[in-house]
């Protein structure tokens, strides 16, 4: 079985090609391109072809946009398609011909998860990189040498849901409601929310029973994660499930797994009244410039906007291409593994890096469905990344110390906002501090304690002076003490940075913002501008 070489955009490039070609013969002299040959493994037909269309005009269209980056290195890349037709077994000898047949330097492909475990058995032993688009599945990549993927895995979905629930939605306790097929998302899910939030997390698993019900009322979750393996068949369990925990009273907000991107929201939404988010690869709405180029780019070429899917067709495509014309040389399909494996390069919502393993580290957005439509909310970036770009705002002095200061974090004053919601911030500001590295952020327990205790011993002090003493008794050599407030329907961010030793303040900052959710947003920025200036002055 041999691939074809048919795309979409196949007359308009032959067109293409005929008039470089006259070109050319127009000019002596002018050196022919090598040609690279990049595999194309998908169903362009069977079951699963309505999926595999969405990620190939995502790679037409990297194609596209090529920048001449290739060709400035004398290089053409060749698409070569193979049609698995949703069928397992083709999809292995798709595998062997597109390497064995056609010479490829590396595939694209397959879409799932099964057909991908399948053909890495192939590609792994002739050492040609694969870079499969929709195989989510943990431990794909484990052990392999020649594959990568820039979808996110089952657990790294689950973690990110948990820190939007967390951070975004304050959530203190969740619920997860999953199948078997669903466990890695599960998992992600409990550890991270666990981790990040200390609170109550219970799992369930579908179908649930009355009991199961019963149980997740009384827990009162804040957000409740609902995953089915096909969660596009499936939206129907998913809607029953919402509305039998609404109809128990649950006021929790729902999350979805990437899946529900590829469901209309207004059919999955119906009658549901509780908010509903989900993750995506990608929104048309979220404001990068990489985002912006690649949704004029396809809507000039396909008269509609891109989904996540096609988003990831368009960032594995740019995995390759790019390592390709970074390489000094003209790579092999050796060669270009060796590129790809922690390759770190700029996707559509920002920063993308390989990991050792094969496995992309990226951010994702969040989706909402309300009143039958769809809008972009937000980027969650992984914590690596945000800890990586906040490391370098810092510079090298924030981190090369032979040891860490001891600083104290006073809750800040409440000035109209709520006595929650400034705890929250406050522990914000606090859990920044302590990502630099540059500090020893003392405990919040121990730190709470001793104020009670001072503020009673010490009750005729002012407020300041008890937060100064407080410092002192918990041996710090800082103190970050401030305000936030609520000001003619803006809030206010109003903190200070204090030497314990002399009591002179090192830094003073404060920030209007048009509401709390852009305070919320910017507390890293604001932690690390009021910081910086006192590292840099030591």
């Amino acid at each position: 079985m041999r691939p074809s070489r048919v795309s979409p955009t196949a007359l308009i490039r032959f067109a293409l090609l005929c008039a470089a070609l006259s070109s050319c013969a127009s000019r002596p002299g002018t050196p022919a391109l090598k040609t690279l040959k990049l595999g194309v493994l998908v169903p362009r037909s069977g079951f699963l072809a309505p999926y595999a269309a969405a990620f190939v005009d995502g790679i037409l269209c990297r194609e596209e946009m090529d920048t001449g980056r290739l060709a400035a290195k004398g290089l053409d890349v060749e698409l070569v398609f193979f049609d698995t037709k949703s069928d397992l077994d083709r999809t292995v000898a798709g595998c062997g011909g597109l390497i064995g047949d056609e010479g490829v330097i590396a595939i694209l492909g397959p879409l799932d998860s099964k057909s991908t475990a399948a053909a890495i058995k192939v590609s792994e032993v002739a050492g040609v990189p694969i870079v499969p688009l929709w195989a989510t599945k943990d431990d794909l990549t484990k052990g392999t040498s020649s594959t990568f993927r820039v979808v996110l895995r089952n657990a790294d979905t689950g973690r990110l849901l948990a820190k939007f629930g967390a951070e975004n939605l304050r959530a203190k306790k969740a619920a997860v409601i999953y199948d078997d097929v669903r466990a890695e998302f599960k998992d992600g899910f409990v550890k991270s929310f666990g981790e990040l939030t200390s609170g109550e997390v219970r799992a369930y698993r579908y179908p649930l029973d009355a009991a199961s019900c019963d149980d997740i009322s009384g827990l009162a979750p804040d957000v409740v994660f609902v995953i089915f393996a096909d969660a596009i068949n499936n939206r129907s369990q998913i809607k029953a499930v919402i509305s039998e925990l609404e109809d128990r009273g649950v006021t929790a907000a729902y999350l979805g797994d990437t899946d529900w991107s590829a469901v209309d929201p207004a059919e999955l939404a119906g009658s549901i009244r509780s908010e509903v988010y989900y993750l995506s690869h990608f929104s048309p709405d979220a404001y990068d410039e990489g985002s912006r180029k690649f949704s004029e780019a396809f809507e000039r070429l396909y008269g509609k906007k891109p989904d996540g899917m096609a988003a990831l067709g368009f960032e594995a495509a740019s995995l390759v291409y790019g390592a390709i014309a970074d390489e000094p040389a003209i790579p092999d399909a050796t060669r270009l593994a060796k590129a790809l494996r922690g390759r770190d390069y700029t996707g559509l919502l920002g920063r993308i890096k390989m990991g050792a393993n094969g496995d992309a580290e990226k951010s994702a957005v969040i989706m909402r469905i309300g009143g039958g439509e769809s809008g972009y909310v937000t980027t969650i970036k992984p914590e690596a990344f945000k800890l990586d770009e906040f490391k370098e705002k810092l510079g090298t002095a924030a981190t090369s110390g032979p040891k860490k200061d001891p600083l104290a974090v006073m809750r800040l004053d409440d000035r109209g906002i709520g006595e929650e919601e400034c705890a929250i911030i406050s522990e914000l500001v606090a859990s920044a501090l302590a990502r630099t590295g540059r500090f020893q952020v003392i405990e919040t327990s121990q730190r709470d304690k001793i104020f009670q205790e001072v503020e009673f011993s010490l009750s005729g002090l002012s407020d300041e002076a008890t937060r100064l003493e407080v410092g002192k008794l918990l041996n710090a050599r800082h103190m970050l003490s401030g305000s936030v407030g609520s000001i003619a329907g803006k809030s206010v961010l109003n903190v200070r940075l204090i030497a314990m030793e002399s009591g002179a303040t090192l830094n003073a900052l404060y920030k209007i913002y048009p509401g709390l959710s852009a305070l919320i947003d910017d507390c890293e920025n604001f932690t690390y501008e009021l910081i910086s200036a006192a590292i840099a002055g030591e």
